[in-house]
């Protein structure tokens, strides 16, 4: 019970009767808020939390770490109006963060109250009481399991652990991505650390304020058919010969074709297309995958893209298509933060040779190279993903032939009589560029079109490229003057190569561990973003995925084909996509025969028929997936979407050979082994 004055403020626990009031003056000593809020009796040793060795500083750090998005207060219900004025709260949030040792869980943490306030005549407080169960939060927050304390940690020899979190976190969020993501295997308290969102967001905003030292592609073996990975660094401007090796990439037994060649890339994530024809959003830095159901409004896709509204806070594809009986170009678009397709507004350019040109995210939009239909000409088509509408970006005319370096004084001149020619896009130094990748009748000479400040036309510079027998791809910038380009040549094919765009000189990079045959994807930044965007820890799984019959996607139907026990409920899941069934996902009844106690676990797996078998703990999941040519039993994370398959030993036939087996047996209801 709380007890304002406008001269003072009495404070005593609804729960523990009868406790001393306090004063403005005492309430300030103890650190008000949450220390206010939080008093108790109970034992030193029985305290979840104790007001009297926390500060208004550390008491509003601590949960400031718990909420990083804030602890919302709503009044839920008004009972009487003044002069006394009483009515029901709710304070909630998502548990995003530690507390006191206990690791984020990801929930909803709610604590509901009544208050009263009595006024005077001239609406002046003369008394306010709250009345609420402190145990209500304390218990929501201390769900997991204890983490040990630093100074268990201390012995294991980890120096910064007796640091405060916010100290660790300013640290590490300078590191590259990889450096974090080897320090998160370090220790628990660290991987959870490092893992929450506010840290990811942190770190992103940071590496993309900072200067790029590094750049990193993305390359497609023509004989393995997987993805690679190289790197570059400022220390290959120095060295006569540049020389870089690759990594492989893997990714749950997909593989690659040159359809790869086009990828589109945002914030560390990467669009790819398997030889399945599959749409994978991957992280190629941390090794994360999410296979995109297909789109239920894309009968024919040509094209996508991937870009990041910030409005909204979603990462969004973007998928053109042809509607294949008029020349309609078809809108959807991909949230990945709740996991839908929905369809929107027609492109008015037609994208029929889209699919041939690299596609550029820049400030919250997606570019293509598309026909003007008004004249059939090139034009840059942008989408805008708060809006989700197309525009059309300006274009200037050509620069004089003597401006040749990146300068800011190398601007457009709209006096120009030749016309701005091209017919690609790629993304340099975080800029939108527009080049014609080769000499052309109409097209007398190699250039990259920068649009240093986005939809502004006035800012387009030109960096003058050497005349090349060869078509052109610029991939990235090296400082300011290294550029990373493919030479495509008739008689040799694609070549990799550093141009200096002072002395105009070329320099071929080796790339040591890949096959000889290899395309180029794209370039990509190094991040520790997820293609899984948060969801399913927090708000996907509360708000989109939570209810099945009230939450779940409007436009498509509960469609499931089996049912399976997990965790001791009855389940329903989809064996596979199918034109009805547009993702997969587990239904859980968490209690029976009740209808709103349905929940979804979401599966991000798409290439075969599933059956979940059963549960371990509450992120794993055993699972038989059934590919083309055999069965595999697989753990499937629940939470980071992915897959480890599962050795058996002791078993002499394989899964599909006793399988056809059992189904030939006649009579037999049961097998033990």
């Amino acid at each position: 019970m709380v007890c304002l004055t406008s001269n003072n403020i009495l404070w005593s626990s609804t729960t523990m009767k009868g406790r001393k009031p306090l004063t403005l003056k005492e309430l300030g000593e103890m650190g008000g808020g949450y220390n206010g809020f939080l008093q108790t009796s109970l034992p030193e040793e029985l305290r979840l939390y104790d007001p009297t060795k926390e500060t208004r500083e550390s008491a509003h750090h601590l949960f400031r770490t718990t909420f990083p998005r804030g602890f919302a207060f709503e009044i839920l219900q008004v009972y009487s109006g003044p002069p006394v004025i009483a009515y029901k709260f709710r304070h909630w949030a998502y548990m995003e963060g530690p507390f006191k040792g206990h690791p984020p869980t990801g929930e909803l943490v709610e604590l509901f109250g009544c208050a009263i306030f009595e006024v005077d005549e001239q609406m002046r407080i003369i008394k306010v009481e709250f009345f609420y169960d402190r145990g209500e939060l304390l218990s929501a927050l201390t769900k997991g399991t204890k983490v040990e304390d630093s100074a268990a940690d201390m012995k294991m020899g980890c120096p910064f652990l007796s640091k405060t979190d916010e100290i660790i976190v300013e640290i590490f969020s300078w590191l590259p991505a990889k450096s974090v993501g080897r320090f998160r295997c370090a220790s628990k308290p660290w991987r959870s650390l490092l893992t929450q969102p506010q840290f990811i967001e942190s770190h992103l905003t940071r590496t993309k304020r900072l200067p790029r030292e590094e750049e990193s592609l993305i390359l497609v073996s023509h004989d393995s058919h997987c993805l690679y990975s190289i790197q570059f660094n400022n220390s290959h401007l120095f060295d006569e010969l540049t020389s870089v090796l690759a990594t492989k990439l893997t990714f749950d037994g997909h593989h690659f074709s040159s359809s790869c060649l086009h990828l589109a890339s945002c914030d560390g994530l990467t669009i790819v297309k398997d030889e399945e024809e599959k749409f994978l959003l991957i992280n190629p830095t941390t090794r994360e995958i999410k296979v995109l159901p297909s789109s239920p409004y894309a009968p024919n896709p040509l094209t996508c893209g991937l870009g990041y509204d910030s409005v909204n806070d979603d990462y969004k594809v973007v998928m053109i298509s042809h509607s294949g009986t008029d020349a309609q170009m078809l809108v959807s678009v991909y949230s990945a933060r709740n996991g839908t397709w929905k369809s929107v507004e027609n492109s008015p350019f037609d994208h029929s040779e889209s699919k041939y040109t690299s596609v550029v995210s820049v400030d919250g939009y997606i570019n293509w190279v598309a026909f003007r239909p008004s004249d059939d000409m090139y034009a840059i088509a942008a989408f805008d993903l708060e809006k989700e509408i197309f525009q059309e970006v300006p274009l200037s005319s050509l620069v004089d032939d003597d401006k040749s370096v990146l300068d800011d004084s190398e601007e457009f001149s709209d006096t120009d009589s030749e016309e701005f020619e091209f017919d690609q896009l790629a993304k340099l130094g975080g800029c939108l560029c527009a080049y014609p990748s080769s000499i052309s009748d109409t097209c007398h000479e190699i250039f990259v079109a920068m649009m240093k400040e986005y939809g502004v036309k006035e800012s387009w510079t030109k960096i003058f490229i050497s005349d090349f027998d060869a078509e052109i791809t610029p991939l990235c910038l090296l400082g300011k003057k290294q550029m990373v380009l493919v030479l495509d040549e008739q008689t040799t094919g694609e070549t990799l190569v550093m141009y200096d765009l002072e002395e105009r000189t070329v320099k071929d990079i080796v790339v040591h561990g890949i096959p000889d045959r290899f395309g180029v994807g794209g370039s990509f930044m190094e991040s520790l973003v997820s293609p899984h965007c948060s969801s399913y820890d927090s708000e996907e799984s509360e708000s989109d995925d939570s209810e099945i019959s009230d939450c779940d996607n409007t436009d498509e139907e509960f469609m499931f084909d089996d049912l399976v026990e997990l965790g001791g409920c009855l389940c329903a899941f989809p064996l596979c996509i199918s034109d009805t069934c547009h993702k997969l996902f587990v239904a859980m009844m968490n209690e029976y025969s009740v209808k709103e106690s349905w929940t979804k676990i979401p599966i991000y797996y798409s290439d075969s028929e599933i059956r979940p078998l059963c549960l371990l703990g509450k992120e794993q999941m055993v699972m038989m997936i059934c590919r083309r040519t055999n069965e595999v039993l697989v753990v499937y994370n629940m939470k980071e979407g992915t897959l480890k398959d599962i050795v058996v030993h002791g078993i002499r036939v394989g899964f599909e050979k006793c399988r056809e087996r059992f189904k030939k047996a006649k009579g037999v209801h049961s097998l033990g082994f």
